[in-house]
């Protein structure tokens, strides 16, 4: 199957990679992994050690981070990877959302609401997007609600196995009845383990986009930009 669920933890399967991540006990979506095909959600003895494995371990908040709550000391969203990364609960990441709600406040915090899986995927409206001409695309949609701003984020997952392709989506909703200010929503964040990484980028103009640019990645922080519209 394509899109596994055991016990809030999710598996997205292509044919040679897997995407992992699973649900906290605070509700937070923690990253777990995204590589080289693997099983993690099998039901012999060894599936729950494999999980426990790929878990961010937290004796402690160390040095000056913050932890997230005061029902949990010993856990900062700083060294835990993540699916949604907010500002305000001590993630210190670029936040994937950044919204300015009522009285300026712009902390966020989205936790575990519900989840679907379904097969296929509708067309957007009005912007471009990944598409399955065989209807073999599965979908995995994740709902997180911020309780203060009134907020549900909508993070969609597409899986498309033939071609090793996982596409994501997010969408931001408005429950509550006072404007907010959206200042950012991205689509994807996440962290990978290890250091050996290549950017791939493609630059160029009209008619002659494909111009692949090879870079290996190092600390700091790598931002590709058109002008162009």
């Amino acid at each position: 199957r394509m899109i596994g669920e055991k016990g809030k933890c999710f598996e997205l399967t292509t044919k040679n990679t897997t995407y992992a991540f699973r649900v906290l006990e605070n509700g937070l979506p923690e990253h777990l992994y995204y590589g080289e095909k693997i099983q993690l959600l099998r039901e012999d003895s060894l599936a729950e050690g494999q999980i426990q494995a790929l878990e961010e371990k937290q004796a402690f908040a160390p040095g000056n981070s913050i932890c997230y709550s005061g029902e949990n000391k010993n856990f900062s969203p700083e060294y835990c990877g993540l699916e949604a990364s907010c500002s305000g609960k001590g993630d210190v990441r670029e936040p994937m959302v950044e919204v300015r709600g009522r009285n300026g406040v712009r902390t966020l915090d989205f936790v575990y609401d519900s989840h679907e899986i379904s097969r296929g995927k509708a067309p957007f409206a009005t912007l471009p997007g990944s598409y399955d001409e065989k209807d073999e695309v599965y979908q995995l949609k994740l709902v997180l609600k911020d309780a203060w701003q009134k907020l549900t984020l909508e993070i969609y997952y597409w899986v498309y196995e033939d071609c090793n392709v996982i596409t994501r989506s997010a969408v931001l909703v408005n429950d509550g009845e006072e404007n907010v200010t959206v200042e950012r929503l991205m689509s994807l964040l996440t962290d990978l383990d290890g250091d050996d990484y290549k950017a791939n980028v493609f630059t160029g103009a009209w008619a002659r986009e494909m111009r692949r640019n090879v870079m290996p990645l190092r600390g700091g922080k790598l931002m590709l930009s058109s002008l162009t519209g």
